[in-house]
């Protein structure tokens, strides 16, 4: 209806036929990039409750790990390369490259991806989830997973970092 109305309140002087433009083919990519890798596909598995108490506990997550990855991780630490697992309190966060990939996962890609989680934890997602991340040229594919592993969530830093270096 709205868009008969603003049909009738055109001048007949004015109006004109329009051909529908053709769509670019030009490839377009997903809106989030970290480190020249776009996020193409995410799985929302379930929302965590209560939501206030969860999302200071995902943020303080997310802040710890893109503080140890700027202090300690990137400047003493070789790149984890095909898989990393952080587990901090309750939760597990795990970076795993695809079979065949001609990279490895960065410091970079973690440090700033943990920046963006942060950002929207503090806004109130506290999701479950499943991404992957892609560089266009499909050389190197991203799993990122968050997981809870106990449901007694506590503080304290990073328990363990685990990698296949």
């Amino acid at each position: 209806m709205l868009i008969l109305l603003s049909g009738l309140l055109t001048p007949p002087s004015t109006a004109t036929a329009t051909t529908p433009q053709t769509p670019s083919l030009q490839k377009r990519r997903p809106p989030f990039s970290v480190q020249n890798l776009y996020l193409e596909q995410t799985a929302h598995l379930t929302m965590l409750l209560p939501t206030t108490l969860t999302a200071s506990l995902l943020s303080d997550f997310y802040a710890e790990i893109h503080v140890r990855c700027i202090t300690y991780w990137m400047p003493n630490l070789p790149p984890p390369q095909a898989d990393l697992v952080v587990q901090w309190g309750g939760f597990q966060l795990s970076f795993v490259a695809h079979d065949g990939a001609t990279e490895g996962i960065s410091w970079e890609f973690i440090r700033d991806f943990s920046a963006i989680m942060l950002r929207v934890t503090r806004r109130g997602y506290t999701g479950v989830y499943d991404q992957g991340w892609w560089n266009l040229a499909r050389t190197l594919g991203v799993y990122v997973g968050l997981r809870v592993v106990d449901v007694g969530v506590g503080g304290g830093g990073p328990e363990s970092v685990g990698s296949s270096l």
